[in-house]
């Protein structure tokens, strides 16, 4: 009986083990299936963080291309009104330039005008003056043959008083 026994003991040690082995492997893959569901919410919760972070380096690229889209537009827009100035001053220049030379050539007109206009005068002063003196040397030539001819009538009449 006692063989019996171990014969017995054998089949229930059998089962035992592999009951146990079946235990194990149950246990395994139970294990590995945990790990594998493990591994997916790590990975899922990396894909979010690292998709959330991507998400945060996308933003700020945006924004740092939109602030330096509008640095440049700022920057074509300050050149644009320095070049409009710089064209409007030498606009202004050229514009002063040419009313400068206007107003000279008007000055010079002026002065020229009123140099004739002063020689003209002179002149007209020189012929009035002219002519008031022949006119005198007329009067007194008149009044020299006047007196001339007075003083010769004087003379004939004394002369025919005497006689």
């Amino acid at each position: 009986m006692r063989q019996r026994r171990r014969i017995g003991d054998c089949g229930k040690e059998k089962a035992f083990i592999q009951k146990l082995k079946e235990t194990e492997e149950e246990s395994a893959r139970k294990i590995k299936l945990e790990a594998i569901r493990l591994d997916k919410e790590a990975k899922q919760r990396a894909e979010q963080a690292i998709a959330v972070e991507l998400k945060d380096l996308q933003t700020q690229v945006a924004e740092k291309e939109r602030k330096l889209l509008e640095a440049q537009k700022a920057e074509l827009e300050f050149r644009k009104q320095r070049r409009d100035l710089e064209e409007k001053q030498r606009n202004l220049e050229l514009e002063m330039n040419r009313r400068l030379d206007e107003e000279k050539s008007k000055i010079r007109e002026e002065a020229m005008k009123s140099m004739a206009d002063e020689y003209r005068l002179k002149d007209l002063e020189k012929e009035k003056k002219i002519s008031d003196m022949l006119k005198q040397i007329e009067e007194l030539k008149r009044k020299g043959e006047q007196g001339s001819q007075q003083a010769q009538e004087k003379s004939w009449r004394s002369k025919w008083r005497r006689f």
